[in-house]
């Protein structure tokens, strides 16, 4: 059976994700065809597994024209460029021994402590990441300096303007909560008045902006 006699089998079922799959199928196609500007955005742990190859196939291919990523994807990608050891595991195991083992799980991949950005890890002249340890293992400060200028993009280090207002406020998704607040008040406390451009993630401005104090806390200035 060829990809495209799949595809039009879950048409024809039309029922649950098979159904949405083969709608998915031909507005992409539909897309192509009109010569539409077509953005593909990732969130989750795609490149992790390995899946890395098939975005570049439609980058290749011209099938897509940009990306919309989280910063863990262009991260975890990295293991793969720089041919660190990832290892297929299984996602029932006890959290608690594989921390004790220092081991990193997402999902059924596993990593260990040495694989992960301890350190700045450089990647080019003026870009190297960070390792900002709390919300997802891995997660990382991205830097890129060119004459003069300094920016950040925080990633996970904060998922919205609330966390710089009280900067000790992590979320039920952290990963290590109180890791994670150590990381944020200390990017607000290195980051604060100066002139480094910050990019957010995770909030609704994505344009650049500048974390200033504000009475006993922080806010972001986007002015």
């Amino acid at each position: 059976m060829r990809v495209v006699d799949l595809v039009e089998s879950f048409a024809s079922a039309g029922a649950f994700n098979a159904g949405r799959l083969a709608e998915a199928s031909k507005l992409f196609l539909k897309m192509v065809e009109d010569d539409a500007t077509i953005c593909l955005t990732l969130s989750g742990a795609l490149t992790p597994t390995g899946m890395g190859g098939i975005l570049v196939e439609l980058m290749e291919k011209g099938l897509i024209d940009f990306i919309i990523s989280t910063g863990a994807n262009i991260y975890h990608d990295l293991h793969f460029a720089l041919d660190l050891p990832m290892h297929r595991g299984d996602f029932r195991v006890n959290d608690a021994e594989l921390r004790q083992a220092k081991i990193h799980r997402i999902y059924d991949m596993f990593l260990m402590d040495e694989v992960l950005v301890e350190t700045d890890h450089q990647i080019e002249d003026g870009v190297h990441l960070e390792a900002a340890h709390g919300h997802t293992p891995g997660a990382c400060f991205m830097h890129a300096r060119s004459r003069g200028v300094h920016a950040v993009l925080i990633g996970d280090a904060a998922h919205t303007p609330v966390q710089l207002a009280m900067p000790s406020l992590s979320s039920r998704f952290c990963f290590d909560a109180a890791a994670s607040a150590r990381t944020r008040i200390a990017m607000c406390e290195r980051y604060a008045d100066t002139a480094t451009a910050i990019f957010a993630a995770h909030f609704p401005t994505s344009a650049a902006a500048r974390i200033r104090r504000h009475r006993d806390a922080f806010r972001l200035d986007t002015d």
